[in-house]
């Protein structure tokens, strides 16, 4: 036994004897709130600054049904996880592979060439006390195959122009960067929607429209996080983003300059991965009641828009309130009123 943190009582998997069971393709929660810092813990070969003893390790165990298997790890909110998996060689533990930092500060690491019928010990920790509290655990067997638009690097495209694109976010890593000759380390935060969780990648060109891409038909089955980024090699740069603007779906619009190749994340809350259907459109701006006509029965939903927001997204709930922004600056307020009546017009 070691050192805990506060008072109360380690889990019942915190030394590795007592390891828990699970069976491939579990989820189970994770609590190391308690868990003591052993001695005789392994050390673990990926952790930043080389190998070190992680904080407040609990303990699983599975038999291989396959040769290959996904351990990954989740939460709603910040936390740094490890992840080690090891055999046991005549009483030694031999370390198979492990994970430090994969998706922000989460983990997810994949081992091939399973013993079927062999016992794995999965070594679950944090890389500080800051971190200790309720996690997800994923062991996925055998592991899924990489979507091919896993990467950053490997997105597809360009879609087209009104298009709908049948893709999956199943078997994706946690999203880590864009390759391993990138500079970048994570996919960073998009108009406050973080990236924490595996995601597939597309991209489209721009046509001087407003595009909006979509994730709202009921062939997505999961709570999904979209963000589109700009880039410029080396910058990324942050477009637009959404989280819940379909009930737990996503859409996104955006004034899309011609010519400008946008790239598209399709990613999640928590570990929630899924088939989807993503939606590409062109919009039309000041057509607030999303009939296909800018018209004087837009005027009332364009001052909905403009002063009462929520009560526009509730009136309009297949609308985007980025359809009032008719000077195409990235906002909704007063400054759109003149581009809104010049719409009407035709002027």
């Amino acid at each position: 036994m070691g050192d805990a943190i506060g008072w109360g009582p380690p889990p019942a998997n915190d030394e590795r004897a007592d390891a828990e069971e699970v069976s491939s393709n579990d989820v189970v929660v994770v609590d190391n709130t308690f868990a003591t810092n052993a001695a005789d813990d392994p050390e673990l070969s990926c952790t930043l600054g080389g190998n070190a003893h992680p904080v407040g390790t609990v303990w699983y165990k599975f038999v291989a049904t396959d040769t290959s298997a996904l351990i990954s790890t989740g939460r709603n909110s910040f936390g740094d996880t490890l992840i080690g998996v090891y055999v046991d060689d005549s009483g030694t533990l031999v370390e198979l592979d492990c994970s430090d930092d994969t998706a922000t500060l989460r983990s997810a690491v994949c081992v091939e060439n399973l013993e079927i019928g062999e016992i794995h010990y999965i070594q679950f920790a944090t890389y500080t006390d800051f971190s200790r509290g309720v996690y997800q655990l994923t062991v996925t067997s055998p592991r899924p195959g990489d979507p091919p638009n896993d990467l950053f690097d490997d997105a597809i495209g360009p879609l087209a122009v009104p298009s709908l694109t049948q893709g999956t976010t199943v078997g994706a890593l946690p999203d880590f960067g864009f390759g391993e000759d990138s500079s970048y380390t994570v996919v960073p935060a998009c108009a406050g929607v973080l990236v924490t969780s595996p995601g597939v990648w597309y991209w489209v060109e721009g046509t001087g429209a407003v595009l909006t891409v979509a994730l709202c038909t009921q062939q997505t089955t999961f709570d999904t996080k979209l963000s589109v980024y700009s880039w410029d090699d080396p910058d990324l740069t942050c477009v637009a983003a959404n989280d819940d603007a379909c009930g737990v779906r996503s859409r996104v619009s955006w004034p899309a300059a011609a010519g400008v190749p946008y790239h598209v994340l399709v990613h999640s809350v928590g570990c929630a991965t899924g088939p989807f259907a993503l939606e590409v459109a062109e919009i039309s701006l000041g057509d607030l009641n999303c009939d296909g006509t800018v018209d004087g029965f837009d005027v009332d939903a364009f001052m909905l828009a403009l002063m009462y927001p929520d009560r526009y997204a509730t009136t309009y709930p297949d609308c985007d309130i980025k359809l009032a922004d008719c000077n195409a600056d990235g906002l909704v307020n007063g400054f759109d009123i003149d581009s809104f009546v010049a719409l009407l017009t035709g002027d």
